[in-house]
């Protein structure tokens, strides 16, 4: 079985995984290295959708 792992983000710091992984991806490019597993996790990162938080009711 898969271990899930959750991560909340902000805008920026979605922005930031996004140029980490593609740097990544390129340097092992360059290096000839293969790239599936970097390539798995930067679609992920990249169709995740944004789930707002959900509005909190006050005790009536």
């Amino acid at each position: 079985m898969k271990e899930v792992i959750r991560m909340t983000l902000t805008r920026r710091e979605h922005g930031v995984l996004l140029h980490a992984l593609n740097e990544l991806r390129n340097h092992m490019i360059e290096q000839s290295m293969p790239t599936e597993g970097v390539d798995a996790v930067f679609l992920k990162v990249i169709d995740a959708s944004e789930k707002r938080p959900g509005r909190k009711h006050e005790a009536r």
